[in-house]
């Protein structure tokens, strides 16, 4: 019973996670690993309720496939979390050159003159707008404190009862994430920018001719003039 309560406690306290993931804090989430001294050493595919939406969450899991960096990826329909791909960088690693063979492109239909930094100011005020439109200003219930006790089914009934709170939190919070990418999106397209995702090799000459440092998995790259 001392065992049950003892691990309790240190589930409740956030020190405990340093011992279970060692350096966590010290991973960093990164843009690209394209061109970077990176090895890719695992992923997590994050389907509905497999991951929660914090950077610790992803921090901690890279440690156990011994990666200093992770990526967190978002599906293109819906700008839902997808998953993450977990990365070993440092000094003397060959740079990682794996492209996805994924043309992600983005172009301006009405205006021919548009730029980069045009695009880039809007994607600016469209994400403000689409963050204002989705802040949740409720009063957020207060967290359930766990006092352990020599009781077990209290104990246990208290556990599961922060565990549904932590899955109703990350419920809601995806629905609000799920709404941010569609207002987004509908902004860009109300100021005629179109995001197209192709595999065909003219798409893909386009993209190495003007963004060949980046991959567009992580960053659509911009072509210049409209959209045919």
């Amino acid at each position: 019973m001392n065992k049950i309560i003892m691990a309790a406690v240190c589930l409740s306290l956030a020190g405990c996670a340093s011992l279970k993931y060692p350096n966590w804090e010290s991973v960093k989430e990164a843009g690209t690993a394209y061109k970077q001294p990176c090895k890719q050493v695992g992923a997590d595919g994050c389907h509905y309720g497999e991951c929660e939406l914090e950077s610790s969450w992803f921090k901690k899991r890279a440690t156990t496939f011994g990666a200093n960096n992770f990526i967190i990826e978002y599906a293109e329909d819906n700008g839902l979390l997808k998953g993450a791909k977990y990365y070993y960088c440092g000094p003397g690693i060959p740079p990682y050159m794996q492209k996805s063979g994924i043309a992600w492109t983005v172009r301006n239909k009405i205006n021919p003159a548009a730029t980069e930094a045009d695009l880039s100011q809007v994607a600016t005020e469209c994400g403000y707008e689409a963050h204002k439109a989705t802040i949740d200003t409720s009063r957020k219930a207060p967290d359930r404190i766990f006092i352990p006790t020599t009781n077990f089914n209290y104990n246990m009934a208290v556990l599961s009862a922060q565990s549904s709170d932590r899955l109703d939190d990350m419920i809601h919070d995806s629905k609000l994430s799920g709404e941010r990418a569609a207002l987004y999106s509908e902004c860009l397209a109300a100021k005629g920018y179109v995001y197209k995702k192709s595999t065909e090799k003219n798409d893909l000459a386009e993209v190495d001719k003007y963004c060949p440092d980046i991959d567009t998995v992580t960053k659509a790259c911009f072509i210049p003039g409209a959209l045919q």
